[in-house]
């Protein structure tokens, strides 16, 4: 099956995450990307991993803050 095109909330996602850890030096939270987004932890957690899937953003599995 081939892999779907990040959509523009993804790539808002990842410049968020970008900027965040770029701006204070270690990477954001769900809550700290979800308010850059406009949305909840909930609707961030479903953006990271559908980001993750697709190849825009990483993290470490079971760890805080290790968006990238």
């Amino acid at each position: 099956m081939p892999m779907l095109a990040p959509t523009k909330r993804m790539h808002d996602l990842a410049r968020a995450v970008a900027r965040l850890t770029e701006t204070r030096g270690f990477p954001p939270t769900y809550a700290e990307v979800g308010e850059q987004l406009g949305v909840g932890i909930a609707r961030t957690r479903d953006l990271v991993k559908q980001a993750r899937t697709r190849g825009l953003i990483d993290q470490d599995d079971g760890v805080v803050r290790s968006l990238r």
